[in-house]
C-alpha cells in the first residue's frame, strides 16, 4: 500500500449554493478503517462551473467551517465549460489513479462510502467504472421526487441481500461512481458531443471496448435527490425532450452502446428503462394521432385504445417503483397527467436528434 492519497473525490458543481454545505459535510465525514487522517488516503476537488448563485463562496465558507483541510481544493471556472469539459479538467488535476465523481444531487450514505469504493476498485483491476446504488427513501421524498423516480424508472428499488459485491451494468452514470484513470485515459476521457445527458453511456461503451468492465456495487448506497433540472413537473417534461434528442447519437453513432440498454450487460433497470422509452414513443405517436383525429373530425377511438394500452404497459413497468416509494393517489394523478407531455416531448426530441445526426448538426 503506497503512501499518500489513493483516490480523489471530484464534485462538479453548478448553481449549487444551497447544496454546498451538506456536500462538504458528507465529504468531511468520510473515514477509512486503516487511517486516522483522511489526507493519508483521500483528496477532493470541488469544481464550480461559473455558477451565478454564489456556489464558490458557500464552498469556501464550508471549507473554513471544517478547518480548511489542505487535501481539499476548490477550482473555479471563469466560464461555463459544460459538464464534460469541467469533469475532464478536474480529472486531469486529480493526481491519483482512482477517482470518484459525486454530483450535487447525491449524498454518501454512511461514512465508509469512499473507502468501500476504493476497496472495490483496487480489488477489481478490470473495472473501468463502478457505480453506487442510488436510494430515495420513501419517508424522505416529496411528490415531485416520487413522480421523477417513477417517470424515469430510477434505479432505486431495494437490493437483494444475496447480490454479490459487483454486478454488470450497462453504464455508470457518474452520479456517485468510481473510475480508473487508466480506463478514462484509454478512451480519451469524456467527449463533448452531448452536453447535458448521454456521455455516461458513450464512455461506458468505450471502456468496455477497451477491455474494461462497467459494474454496479448494489450494496454501496447513496442518497439521490432531484436535480435542479427536473425539480418540477414542467421541468421533468422538458427534460424528456433532451433525453430523446441524445438517443440517436448515443445508439447510432457509437459502437457498443446498445449493449448498455438491452441484454445481460445492461442489467434489469437499464432494460426496463429501454422498454419505458419504447412505450413513450408509442404514446407520443398515439397522442399526436388522437389530436389530429379530433381536429380532422375523424374517429379517435383507435388512438385512445392505443393510449390505454401504453398506459397499462407503463403502469406494469412502474408498479414496483410505485409500491416502494409509497406513491399515493395524488402522486399517480400527477404522473398520469404529465404522460402525454412526456411522450410527445421524448418523441419530438428523438426526431430532432435523428435529423441532427443525419445532417451533421449539433444535437443541442
Amino acid at each position: 500500500m503506497g503512501a499518500g492519497p489513493r483516490i480523489t473525490v471530484i464534485m462538479p458543481l453548478y448553481e449549487a449554493a444551497e447544496d454546498a454545505p451538506e456536500l462538504v459535510a458528507t465529504l468531511a465525514a468520510q473515514r477509512h478503517p486503516e487511517h486516522d487522517d483522511q489526507s493519508d488516503w483521500m483528496q477532493a476537488i470541488l469544481i464550480d462551473n461559473a455558477s451565478g448563485d454564489g456556489t464558490a463562496d458557500r464552498v469556501r465558507e464550508a471549507f473554513a467551517a471544517h478547518g480548511d483541510p489542505d487535501h481539499w481544493r476548490l477550482v473555479e471556472n471563469e466560464e461555463n465549460l459544460g459538464l464534460a469539459h469541467s469533469l475532464n479538467k478536474a480529472l486531469e488535476m486529480a493526481g491519483t489513479e482512482l477517482v470518484l465523481t459525486c454530483h450535487a444531487d447525491c449524498r454518501f450514505q454512511g461514512e465508509g462510502y469512499v473507502a468501500e469504493m476504493l476497496r472495490l476498485l483496487e480489488e477489481n483491476p478490470d473495472a473501468g467504472g463502478i457505480g453506487g446504488k442510488p436510494e430515495m427513501p420513501a419517508e424522505l421524498v416529496d411528490r415531485v421526487e416520487r413522480v421523477y423516480a417513477i417517470a424515469n424508472l430510477m434505479d432505486v428499488l431495494p437490493t437483494d441481500p444475496d447480490e454479490p459485491d459487483l454486478v454488470a451494468v450497462g453504464f455508470c452514470e457518474g452520479r456517485c461512481d468510481g473510475f480508473r484513470m487508466e480506463a478514462l485515459r484509454a478512451v480519451g476521457m469524456y467527449g463533448d458531443k452531448l452536453r447535458l445527458a448521454g456521455e455516461d453511456q458513450i464512455i461506458s461503451a468505450q471502456m468496455r471496448a477497451a477491455g474494461y468492465g462497467t459494474y454496479q456495487a448494489p450494496h454501496l448506497r447513496y442518497r439521490l435527490s432531484v436535480s435542479a433540472m427536473q425539480d418540477s413537473l414542467g421541468k421533468l417534461v422538458a427534460m424528456q425532450r433532451r433525453f430523446g434528442r441524445v438517443n440517436p447519437t448515443i445508439l447510432l453513432a457509437n459502437r457498443g452502446t446498445g449493449s448498455g440498454v438491452v441484454g445481460g450487460q445492461a442489467g434489469r433497470n437499464r432494460q426496463a428503462r429501454t422498454m419505458m422509452r419504447g412505450l413513450q414513443i408509442l404514446g407520443g405517436v398515439a397522442t399526436v394521432g388522437a389530436a389530429a383525429a379530433v381536429l380532422g373530425g375523424r374517429s379517435k377511438t383507435p388512438w385512445l385504445i392505443a393510449l390505454a394500452g401504453v398506459t397499462g404497459g407503463k403502469l406494469a413497468l412502474a408498479r414496483e417503483h410505485v409500491e416502494h416509494l409509497g406513491a399515493g393517489p395524488s402522486d399517480l394523478v400527477s404522473w398520469l397527467a404529465i404522460q402525454p407531455g412526456v411522450d410527445v416531448a421524448f418523441t419530438l426530441g428523438l426526431i430532432e436528434g435523428a435529423i441532427a445526426l443525419a445532417t451533421g448538426k449539433d444535437v443541442w
